[in-house]
C-alpha cells in the first residue's frame, strides 16, 4: 500500500500545476479522509472502499480534464 501511495504521489506532484486546485473545499477533502479512516478502523471493507472511490472522484475529475 505504502508503493502504491507513493506512485499515486509522484504523479500527483508531476502533473499538480496542470491539474489546479481541487474541486472540493478542504473541509470536504478532511471529511472523505475521515470517512476512509473510519470505515477501515471498524473492519468495514466495503465501506473502506467505497469511501476511497469518493475521495478519488475528484482526482479522476481533474485528471480527465486534462487529458481531453
Amino acid at each position: 500500500m505504502s508503493r502504491l501511495l507513493g506512485a499515486f504521489w509522484d504523479v500527483y506532484y508531476q502533473l499538480r500545476d496542470a491539474l489546479g486546485a481541487p474541486d472540493e473545499p478542504p473541509a470536504d477533502v478532511a471529511r472523505r479522509h475521515r470517512d476512509i479512516y473510519t470505515a477501515v478502523l471498524k473492519g468495514d471493507v466495503d465501506a473502506a472502499v467505497a469511501a476511497v472511490h469518493a475521495h478519488f472522484e475528484g482526482v479522476r475529475n481533474r485528471t480527465a480534464r486534462i487529458g481531453g
